[in-house]
């Protein structure tokens, strides 16, 4: 998302130093006219003009910043990752946030699965970039097939997923996972280069016993995730413990 706000930001900017040099120089052209001396009817003729001149600036320069409103609203409101077609980053959190606030109202237990593709920077140089973008939709798609109804997969950032299980104790979780990652690590999956498999490091959080704050379940995720790539990769951690 801030790549993309970033690329409707640039030409935006070039305009409006477009127009702020425009606008300084119809300033200055008043100003000259104004304190010039000459026939009257060639003063007021430039005079008007000059107003004309910015006040059609005015105009660009307020539809110029509607439609900036505009384009930031779209691309704040979009909610699907374009390579993949699960929900982004900012969809992700906002679902896992809500997931989580809900289960504390309703007082059942919600699991936390975050998946990170191991060495996927070798795959995207061995298939190239499209290869690369072509297995990720693909593990994206086999991890929602090995979901719930009422799970919720998105991708939260580059080769991460994030997985949300409802009504899911910490037992349930752990066996969620090694399930997928047994799955996940053994399927054959298809790129430009031909069939090829994949590893994963996975970390997984339950609250309870942690608190219904995705902050503080990703905290616990990150921590476990980086054990896992620790002690070699291709491995499921919790905080605390080796899982798989």
């Amino acid at each position: 998302m801030k790549g993309s706000c970033e690329g409707v930001a640039m030409p935006v900017r070039l305009i409006n130093i477009i127009l702020t040099v425009f606008t300084a120089g119809l300033i200055a052209a008043f100003s000259i006219l104004w304190n010039t001396s000459m026939p009257p009817g060639v003063k007021i003729f430039g005079i008007a003009m000059v107003i004309v001149l910015l006040m059609h600036d005015a105009m660009i320069w307020i539809l110029l910043f509607r439609g900036f409103r505009l384009n930031r609203k779209v691309l704040e409101n979009q909610v699907q990752d374009p390579v993949t077609g699960l929900p982004n980053r900012r969809e992700t959190v906002k679902k896992i946030t809500t997931g989580l606030k809900s289960a504390k109202r309703h007082e059942y237990p919600f699991g936390v699965v975050l998946i990170a593709m191991d060495n996927f920077t070798e795959m995207n140089q061995r298939y190239g970039q499209t290869g690369g973008d072509i297995l990720l939709k693909q593990i994206g798609e086999f991890t929602v097939k090995m979901c719930r109804a009422e799970d919720f997969v998105g991708r939260y950032d580059g080769d991460k997923f994030l997985i949300g299980l409802p009504h899911t104790d910490l037992e349930g979780t752990i066996s969620f996972a090694r399930r997928l990652h047994k799955q996940l690590t053994t399927n054959e999956f298809t790129s430009k280069g031909g069939r090829t498999t994949v590893k994963a490091s996975m970390s997984l959080a339950s609250s309870p016993p942690l608190d219904y704050l995705f902050e503080e379940v990703m905290e616990s995720c990150n921590e476990a995730l980086l054990k896992a790539k620790a002690h070699g990769k291709n491995k499921i951690f919790t905080e605390i413990d080796y899982v798989r």
